[in-house]
């Protein structure tokens, strides 16, 4: 059996297929994972179709994420200990990134993320980045084949950090949620504007692309603090939210 689900935030995509396989009393298995901090469509094969996963997982991924412009943290999404604050009043955050997405565009050498499921050494990357060690990180292919800025808003200290709160809270395991939360809170107190800009953008990825790379390279190129504030996958191959199980 093929079918989509749609994945929580504050799980892995490991537990998630995990718990669904425990359900159902049979093995199953996925074709892309999504970051703890990201949801949206996860698409699962279970029984003789478990070894289809190659095939299957071979299409295009369609991304609605928002980025935080001001701040970078070191796991480039809010799951991370804040590392870099800027006050960019006065700086139309939105038309500087618009200009530059189509310079993100094609093929790609990505860099994996520090803290990612992508294992090493019997270990994941995450752990290794956890206690501070530095390693070669592995690079891989991938294509993106559109990004667009949809909207942006505002959101002030208060809201801001409201948000992280919640999201942080609903995270399963050790990701440092008490440091990061901690971190955020003395960060944003001693910040000096009074609101930062969220920007929505749309992406059609090959597979295998870490959004929070794409944010990454983004604030690297622009020389701006930014981090993915949200992560959501609308669409993987054909399946996408119209034709989803919500488990």
């Amino acid at each position: 059996m093929i079918i989509s689900l749609y994945k929580p935030l504050g799980v892995s995509t490991h537990s998630f297929i995990k718990a669904y396989s425990d359900k159902i009393g049979e093995k199953a298995t996925h074709t892309g994972s999504l970051d703890p901090m990201a949801e949206g469509v996860v698409v699962v094969l279970t029984g003789e179709d478990r070894f289809k996963k190659e095939k299957v997982g071979d299409v295009d991924k369609e991304y609605e994420f928002e980025i935080l412009a001001g701040v970078q943290t070191d796991s480039w999404d809010l799951l991370g200990i804040v590392e870099k604050v800027a006050v960019l009043d006065g700086l139309k955050v939105d038309k500087v990134v618009e200009s530059a997405l189509p310079t993100f565009t094609g093929q790609i050498e990505q860099k994996i993320p520090r803290f990612s499921a992508k294992r090493i050494d019997g270990e994941s990357y995450f752990d290794k980045a956890k206690r501070g060690e530095s390693w070669a990180q592995a690079t891989q292919k991938v294509t993106v084949k559109s990004l667009e800025l949809v909207s942006s808003r505002i959101v002030t200290r208060d809201e801001l950090m409201g948000v992280i709160k919640l999201k942080v809270s609903k995270v399963q395991g050790n990701f440092r949620q008490e440091e990061i939360i901690d971190r955020w809170q003395k960060v944003l107190e001693g910040f000096d504007g009074a609101e930062m800009t969220v920007l929505k953008v749309s992406a059609v990825t090959s597979k295998r692309t870490y959004v929070r790379g794409l944010v990454r390279d983004m604030s690297r190129k622009l020389n701006l603090p930014m981090t993915a504030f949200s992560i959501k996958r609308v669409r993987d191959g054909d399946f996408c939210l119209n034709n989803i199980l919500r488990d």
